[in-house]
């Protein structure tokens, strides 16, 4: 089983490539393989060191279960034991959870990153129990614990994650979605040497300094991989100057997206197809049309989505 060494690192997060057709509600194999493929194989010889799948960027909730399961045999084809991968198994009950993995565990994933059920508010007490589960059913998976508070609606005390790391081994990492920089010491400090915490480009240089261990990156990766791999060299290197640049140019890219669009509330509603197009006019991958129900998008947001794909292609040239 993987451990906590295996996710150090950059680490991407993929899109379920979509094929022409899968805007349309009733297409039923949407699942653009050849795209993905490309995508996978590209991205670990430029040097990311692990792949994600299924999570929000990579729409575990816009598939059906028939399209995962090939995406799964595909990743794990398609990295071939290269580098770590991960296949989120997130489902709307413990027990389809627990299947779900049990299938990445038999195509050869190395382990799964997943957030809990939360179509009713979970307690944090029923989501330690939830990863309890998984790794009781599941013993032979590394688990990436998703936190990611917006999504699925709890937010694990930094408190808990000692519980975490004592009762639950197999937990070895945690993709921090949150936006604090003084939670994310904290839990450096309580957990980081037991389990391998990851943010994402823009706190990257401050949050490593103290203690996370990696770095997760969404659709910016699948955009071209030079600034966020070049941050994470220059951390390795101990050139903060750089590193911090890097992280500085990243929220700044960030910003601007947001602000474009009217904000951080405008881009939740439209991060799919936000994804999409950023990823399809970056020309780095082919993501494809987003699936339903996220058909009707803003001209503002697409423009957005064109001007931030310019400004990641400007930084991948610098940083290149």
């Amino acid at each position: 089983m993987l451990g906590y060494d295996d996710f150090k690192g950059v680490h991407a997060l993929l899109p379920a490539c979509a094929t022409e057709d899968a805007y349309k509600w009733g297409a039923r194999d949407t699942f653009d393989e050849e795209a993905f493929r490309e995508l996978v194989g590209r991205l670990i010889e430029d040097g990311v060191h692990g792949v994600i799948t299924t999570g929000s960027t990579g729409e575990c909730h816009t598939l059906l279960w028939a399209e995962q399961k090939k995406l799964f045999e595909a990743v794990v084809d398609e990295a071939n034991g290269r580098v770590p991968v991960l296949t989120g198994t997130w489902a709307p009950n413990t027990r389809e959870s627990v299947e779900k993995t049990r299938y990445a565990a038999d195509v050869g994933a190395d382990g799964i990153m997943n957030g809990p059920p939360q179509y009713v508010e979970p307690t944090v007490e029923n989501t330690i129990q939830y990863y309890a589960d998984l790794a009781e059913a599941c013993p032979e998976m590394a688990i990436m614990i998703y936190h990611n508070p917006g999504a699925f609606r709890v937010t694990l005390p930094v408190e808990s994650f000692t519980r975490i790391a004592e009762e639950i081994p197999t937990v070895v990492a945690m993709k921090e979605s949150l936006a604090d920089l003084d939670r994310m010491r904290k839990l450096a400090e309580l957990v980081g040497d037991r389990i391998n915490l990851m943010t994402y480009e823009p706190f990257a240089a401050e949050a490593l300094r103290f203690g996370f261990g990696g770095i997760w990156s969404a659709h910016s990766i699948c955009m071209g991989p030079e600034p966020v791999l070049r941050l994470y060299d220059s951390i390795v290197r101990g050139d903060w100057e750089t590193a911090e640049a890097i992280s500085r140019e990243c929220m700044e890219i960030y910003v601007r997206f947001f602000e474009r669009m009217g904000g951080f509330q405008v881009f939740l509603k439209y991060q799919v197809n936000a994804m999409h197009e950023c990823v399809n006019t970056a020309g780095y991958a082919r993501a494809g049309p987003a699936r339903p129900p996220f058909t009707h998008v803003p001209n503002l947001v697409l423009d957005s989505c064109r001007m931030h794909a310019e400004d990641w292609r400007q930084l991948v040239e610098r940083w290149r």
